[in-house]
C-alpha cells in the first residue's frame, strides 16, 4: 500500500467493507506502523494476523511492530466496555493513535447471544461507534460481509448511513504476480471453464 492510500484511508470514512477489508486494514497497519504512527487495534474476532504485518515490515530496519497495540474482545459486553472507556478517557490520551476495529460484529452473533439482546447491543455498538466520531477520535471499522442475517444487514446499513463505506476490492494478483499465485490462477481458470 503506497503513501496515497495511506492518506486516502486515514481521511475516508471509517468503515471499510468486503472480502479483502482485512488483508487492506493489515496492509494499512504495517504502514502506519512501519512509519511510526502509534495504531490500536481491538481485535474482536481473533482477526489479527503478526505474520502478515511482519512480513509487509521486513525490509524496515525500525522495531515497527512497537507502535501496534493490540486489544481483544471476546464478547460483545467487553467491545461495548472498552469502548465507554475509551470515549471516557481525556482527550489527550485518545487524540493520537489511529483505532482500528477488526469485525466487531462477530460476536454479537454468536449462538449464545439471543437475538432481542443481539438486536439491543448492535444499536449500542452503532451509537458509540457515532459518539467516537463526534468526539473526533479517529478510527477505522473492518466488516467483511459473509452474513446474511437481516439484524447484521441493517446493522451494516446503519454505518453506512452514519459514515459511508469504503469497498476493499479483491485484487487481481494473477496479473499483479505474473502466476505466482497458485489460487488465483486456479480461481481464474476455474471462472474460464464455468463460462464455456
Amino acid at each position: 500500500m503506497d503513501m496515497h492510500s495511506i492518506k486516502t484511508f486515514e481521511n475516508t470514512t471509517p468503515l471499510i467493507l468486503g472480502k479483502q477489508s482485512n488483508r487492506a486494514i493489515h496492509d494499512l497497519l504495517a504502514e502506519l506502523a512501519i512509519r511510526c504512527k502509534e495504531v490500536h487495534v481491538f481485535d474482536c474476532a481473533i482477526r489479527f494476523n503478526v505474520f502478515a504485518i511482519a512480513e509487509a515490515g521486513r525490509k524496515s530496519n525500525s522495531n515497527f511492530l512497537h507502535n501496534i497495540h493490540l486489544q481483544r474482545a471476546f464478547t460483545p459486553y467487553q467491545l461495548l466496555d472498552s469502548i465507554g472507556e475509551l470515549l471516557r478517557a481525556p482527550a489527550e490520551l485518545t487524540g493520537s493513535p489511529l483505532y482500528f476495529f477488526l469485525a466487531p460484529s462477530k460476536q454479537f452473533f454468536d449462538g449464545d447471544v439471543k437475538k432481542d439482546e443481539r438486536e439491543h447491543l448492535l444499536a449500542v455498538l452503532v451509537k458509540k461507534f457515532e459518539a467516537l466520531h463526534e468526539k473526533k477520535i479517529r478510527f477505522l471499522i473492518s466488516e467483511s460481509l459473509k452474513i446474511q442475517d437481516p439484524l447484521y444487514l441493517s446493522y451494516i446499513e446503519k454505518l453506512k448511513n452514519s459514515f459511508g463505506s469504503v469497498e476493499a476490492k479483491t485484487p487481481r494478483s494473477e496479473l499483479e504476480e505474473n502466476g505466482k499465485d497458485n489460487t488465483a490462477l486456479f480461481l481464474a481458470n476455474r471462472i474460464d471453464v464455468a463460462g464455456i
